[in-house]
């Protein structure tokens, strides 16, 4: 399994080495082919089926705001480091088998508050729970995803060298 999260680290640590910024990152746009290659896409408005992972604001943009870093949701600010969160929270949907969306527990609008916790970092954020099966090194990387600052965050080349070498060792 570490395999499949270090092919999406990887294509992701390409991605931004063009200085493309994804924006969409999450389960629904990664495609498995054949011998179980990771593609990573962009599927995720085109179909009803994941209609619910998408937010309306004020009858404009439509956002998965449960995937999305606080800066994002709060300032529109989209980067590589925006992407590196939405790959934490892909890391989680994987972990949890997609068996249950990100922060279910919460409403459209509190997932808007928690990201207002983060940007007023009073210790009151909300962050996603430890899936059951989820070593707890790869935990502790999900939560560097997470950090408040987007600076703190690991890159995708980091990401891809822990999930490929060092996360062999918690098998």
């Amino acid at each position: 399994m570490f395999y499949n999260w270090a092919q999406i680290a990887s294509g992701m640590a390409f991605l931004a080495s063009l200085n493309f910024v994804h924006r969409d990152l999450a389960t629904r746009n990664c495609l498995v082919g054949e011998g179980f290659t990771i593609k990573i896409a962009d599927f995720g408005m085109s179909r009803n089926l994941y209609a619910g992972d998408y937010y309306r604001i004020q009858g404009r943009a439509v956002l998965p705001i449960r995937w999305m870093a606080w800066e994002c949701i709060l300032m529109g600010k989209f980067t590589m480091a925006s992407d590196v969160w939405a790959f934490g929270v892909t890391l989680w949907e994987i972990l949890m088998l997609c068996q249950e969306q990100p922060y279910s527990q919460l409403t459209d609008e509190a997932v808007i508050e928690n990201a207002g916790e983060f940007f007023r970092h009073q210790g009151k954020q909300v962050y996603l729970s430890r899936p059951p099966t989820c070593p707890l090194a790869v935990y502790e990387m999900m939560l560097r995803c997470w950090a408040r600052e987007a600076k703190d965050r690991p890159s995708f080349q980091h990401l891809h060298c822990f999930l490929a070498e060092d996360a062999l060792n918690m098998v």
